[in-house]
Formats: C-alpha cells, sequence, structure tokens
C-alpha cells in the first residue's frame, strides 16, 4: 500500500492503529500547546511551531505515498518530534537564568 496509515493497519492490526492514534492525538495537543503559547519570542516556541508544520506536511505526504519509510525521514521525523516536545524546558531555563541574573548584580 502506498498509504502509510493503511499499511499500520494492515501490519500491526488494532494495536497498531490504537497507537497511531494516540500518537495523533498527542501531536495534536502539544501543537495546540505551541501555538497558543504567549511565548512568540522564545525560539523554543519558534523551533516548536516550526516542527508541528513540518510533521503536518510530512504525514500529509504520507496519505499518498509512504515517506516515513526512509529511514532519512525517519531520522528528520524523530529530530521535529525532539523540537515539538521540549517546549516546556525554556521557562524553567529563563527563570533560571533571571535568578542567576539576579544574584550576580
Amino acid at each position: 500500500a502506498h498509504l502509510d496509515f493503511l499499511e499500520i493497519g494492515i501490519c500491526l492490526g488494532v494495536p497498531g492503529v490504537v497507537i497511531l492514534i494516540g500518537g495523533a492525538v498527542a501531536y495534536i495537543r502539544r501543537s495546540y500547546r505551541v501555538w497558543t503559547s504567549r511565548a512568540d519570542a522564545d525560539d523554543t516556541i519558534r523551533f516548536a511551531r516550526m516542527a508541528s508544520i513540518a510533521i503536518a506536511m510530512i504525514a500529509a505526504a504520507s496519505i499518498v505515498d509512504y515517506p516515513m519509510r526512509t529511514p532519512f525521514m525517519m531520522c528528520i521525523a524523530v529530530l521535529l518530534s525532539l523540537w515539538l516536545a521540549r517546549t516546556d524546558q525554556p521557562a524553567a531555563t529563563t527563570s533560571h537564568r533571571r535568578h542567576r541574573d539576579a544574584a550576580e548584580n
């Protein structure tokens, strides 16, 4: 099949479809948080927003072809997923930086 999503259902059955739906829900929830974040100037948020768009593009391409089967695209998807998932960390880093700068002054 040239449809990655159908291939998951054919090869992995119900467990594969459940995992696919879980991943889609996690992606949608994370993307919503990133796009509704007020930290527009934060580079981490910018990278996460870019990753959100790129993952959506790869998923859209997977409807008519199978781009995720190539090792290169799998690596890119993992990198994009890490950028999307890492958005909680900068707030702690920024606040830590503020406390450190305040202590130095």
